[in-house]
């Protein structure tokens, strides 16, 4: 087998400035990258509530929005304190890779006021009903934990540069990756939290491994001793269409819990 690692699908945008905070960084100079990375979350909080509000205003019934963010206390989300980290997830909405269930699973397992969670599943098969169950699924969730989980389920072309440069981190939690797709949020200068499979233990440095030299946060759940368990659970959690039936899977139990404690390490970071 012939196998080819994903490359870039832009290209890197000049910012010396931002290169030489890295640089100082490297070095025990913290200041620089800390108040780069400050002034783009605050863009991106700026232009996400924006954004919100005019989509509020002129809703699209073929684009909801499911929930909101907001700053806490009653503050708008550009005034969302320093210390509370956003999440973001984005990517096709395809139960049998992506994860976006295991993301949500992981959010109801994580204390309110922990951090804010963006969450864009891409869902142009949304008619399909095993897709529209997740799809309702994310929805159940954002109204749960309204002003802390948002769920954007459409390309998010006018504000997504802004965005994948502004959170603080970004959400791999893939049942399989055959590449790694990561390179994007690496484009933006965002860390991740991956799930250790396939291409993305190539991609990303794993902070427990090496903190001087870290891209992200790779996890990975327990699993049975066994290949032939192994194969069972994986095959039970792969038939499981359902989000709701998938949740009794112990597999699927297993993966939700090892990125929720991923997730509360990243804050705690």
């Amino acid at each position: 087998m012939i196998g080819i690692d994903n490359g870039l699908f832009a290209a890197m945008r000049p910012d010396p400035a931002y290169d030489q905070a890295i640089d100082l960084a490297r070095r025990g100079k913290t200041g620089p990258i800390l108040e780069a990375k400050r002034a783009a979350r605050v863009t991106a909080l700026r232009r996400l509530q924006n954004f919100l509000v005019r989509r509020r205003k002129s809703p699209k019934v073929d684009e909801p929005v499911f929930g909101s963010l907001d700053g806490g206390a009653g503050r708008a989300l550009e005034d969302l304190p320093d210390e509370i980290p956003v999440f973001m997830m984005t990517g096709r909405l395809d139960p049998g890779q992506k994860g976006f269930d295991v993301f949500a699973g992981a959010i109801e397992q994580l204390p309110e006021g922990l951090g804010r969670y963006i969450i864009s599943p891409l869902s142009p098969m949304s008619f399909d009903p095993d897709i529209r169950r997740h799809l309702d699924n994310l929805a159940r969730l954002a109204k749960r934990r309204d002003g802390e989980v948002v769920v954007l389920p459409f390309r998010l072309d006018e504000i997504y540069a802004d965005l994948m440069k502004g959170v603080t981190w970004s959400v791999w939690p893939s049942l399989y990756e055959p590449f790694g797709g990561v390179t994007e949020p690496y484009l933006w200068r965002t860390p991740v939290i991956a799930r250790a499979t396939g291409g993305l233990v190539q991609q990303v440095m794993d902070y427990g491994l090496s903190p001087a030299d870290a891209t992200g946060i790779l996890y990975r759940e327990s699993v049975p001793a066994s290949r032939h368990l192994q194969e069972t659970a994986q095959r039970a959690m792969q038939e499981a269409i359902d989000p709701a039936v998938r949740q009794d899977t112990a597999l699927y139990q297993a993966q939700a819990g090892a990125l929720a404690e991923a997730i509360a390490s990243a804050a705690q970071l």
